[in-house]
């Protein structure tokens, strides 16, 4: 995050209407569970409301999640995967999505004409 996006976070953090346990810093989730284990409806809802903060705050840097990333966050939300495993998963994804990008620049440019 540029030092402007990290100033405006964290006043948009602080004016926010969630308690603390909702903030986010560097959009990491602060709340990580070691293990997936079945969580509370109240766990589940209070995951949902930190996830709809961030993707509003997205929204409004004009970042859309993927809907990979977004089944991520859903499987977290369901305490399915750990906020690591997670994490994990969206690293691997950004990965794979650079590897076939980085392919198709090298196809496109082998087949464009001098």
């Amino acid at each position: 995050m540029t030092d402007i996006q990290t100033s405006l976070f964290s006043r948009i953090s602080e004016e926010a209407v969630y308690p603390k346990t909702y903030q986010i810093e560097e959009c990491n989730m602060k709340h990580r569970t070691e293990t997936a284990v079945p969580i509370s409806d109240e766990e589940k809802a209070e995951r949902r409301a930190r996830f709809n903060y961030m993707r509003r705050f997205l929204r409004y840097e004009g970042t859309v999640l993927s809907p990979e990333i977004e089944a991520l966050d859903e499987r977290y939300i369901n305490g399915e995967l750990t906020a690591d495993e997670r994490d994990e998963a969206i690293r691997e994804s950004v990965r794979k999505n650079r590897q076939r990008m980085s392919n198709q620049d090298n196809a496109s440019d082998l087949t464009a004409k001098p």
